[in-house]
């Protein structure tokens, strides 16, 4: 069977139609997937070398393949129950090295961005950190060379990236929460290298793409502040661990949340004179996103009510119909006691009364 494989695949040149190498992609694939060498995962993995050699003018199989490898370090894993002995752990480090050096070798571009996410989980989850970071690093590097737009072969007709872009960014953002700094570094050295890549990036004009990136950041960076982050790799050490209550980690905590605050108040300054109206809509509804992320995150201050009521009046600006605002800042208003604190402070009084006023007009 491997033989007749390899026929049809080498019978593949520049004259093939498009449908006809799906095809052979979709019975390679198949065929590889029905090859179970059962605990014998060495050799599993040696056929998997061999495939791709063998294989190796069809994406659709290398991307079968490297999820094939991470399978193969799942079960592993299972068959060692999570308790990683020296040789399972050499074998599941050489599973993570073939997606390494697999992953490159395709075309396509966003298939590659997910298949080195899913890989850094799998290392994550077998306590492989150094590969984990190495195929972060990768990926990171890999977004600012994916274009903001792509051409239909059909037609002359261009396709925006920027949907897939955001799905996988928010995806990725998800996982660099529980990913440790570098000692000889920091902790957030990683989605630094992150945020230059979303800054650096040709978003498609009048986009909030960059602004909805930089409030997932925010999410990422307010789930950092707690004492306890929300989820876990196991055996794996994470920054509550390693860095919280430090003076270093708080100071580069505090100044990131303060970059990425300012950065989505650029971004919305960029677009809020945009004579599209459809730009305008997104920007409100990207402005409420802004509104309820601070007040879900942020302690009530002052410092928060004046920008909530900034944000506000530019969000009204836009025409967006307030209904969706009233119970947010109704919840503004009853979120803690130290709102009664607050009336002492009179231009804190001032900017609550204001915002109110806004909302419930007499």
């Amino acid at each position: 069977m491997f033989t007749v494989a390899k026929t049809v695949h080498d019978s593949i040149n520049a004259l093939s139609f498009a449908d006809e190498i799906r095809q052979i992609s979709r019975l390679v694939s198949k065929f590889i997937q029905k090859m179970d060498f059962g605990k014998d995962v060495e050799k599993n993995l040696n056929f998997y070398v061999e495939a791709r050699r063998s294989f190796s003018n069809l994406d659709a199989v290398k991307e079968n393949l490297v999820q094939g490898a991470c399978a193969l370090a799942m079960k592993t894993r299972q068959l060692c129950k999570g308790k990683h002995n020296k040789e399972s752990a050499a074998f599941v480090r050489a599973c993570i090295a073939f997606c390494y050096i697999t992953i490159p070798s395709m075309e396509s571009l966003f298939p590659r961005l997910y298949l080195y996410h899913i890989s850094a989980q799998t290392a994550l989850l077998n306590q492989s950190i150094s590969q984990a970071e190495s195929l972060i690093k990768s990926a990171i590097t890999l977004i600012t060379e994916i274009p903001p737009n792509v051409s239909t072969p059909s037609s002359t007709k261009t396709t925006s990236n920027e949907p897939d872009m955001l799905i996988f960014l928010k995806s990725f953002i998800s996982l660099l929460i529980v990913v440790p700094g570098h000692p000889d570094y920091s902790a957030f050295y990683l989605l630094n290298g992150l945020i230059k890549a979303v800054q650096d990036y040709e978003w498609v004009d009048g986009s909030t793409a960059r602004a909805e990136v930089f409030l997932t950041i925010l999410s990422l960076l307010a789930a950092s502040s707690q004492e306890r982050l929300p989820y876990h790799y196991p055996k794996v050490e994470s920054n509550d661990a390693l860095y919280h209550g430090t003076t270093e980690f708080s100071e580069e905590l505090n100044g990131l949340i303060d970059k990425m605050v300012t950065s989505v108040l650029n971004e919305l300054s960029k677009l809020k004179d945009h004579p599209d109206t459809a730009v305008q809509k997104r920007l409100a509804n990207t402005v409420i996103d802004f509104i309820e992320s601070t007040v879900a995150f942020t302690e009530l201050t002052p410092k928060t009510v004046k920008l909530v009521n900034h944000l506000y009046s530019l969000a009204k600006s836009k025409n967006m119909e307030p209904q969706r605002l009233k119970s947010t800042i109704v919840y503004l208003g009853k979120k803690s006691e130290r709102i009664k604190a607050m009336y002492e402070n009179k231009n804190a009084k001032k900017d609550i009364i204001t915002l109110y006023e806004q909302l419930y007009p007499v």
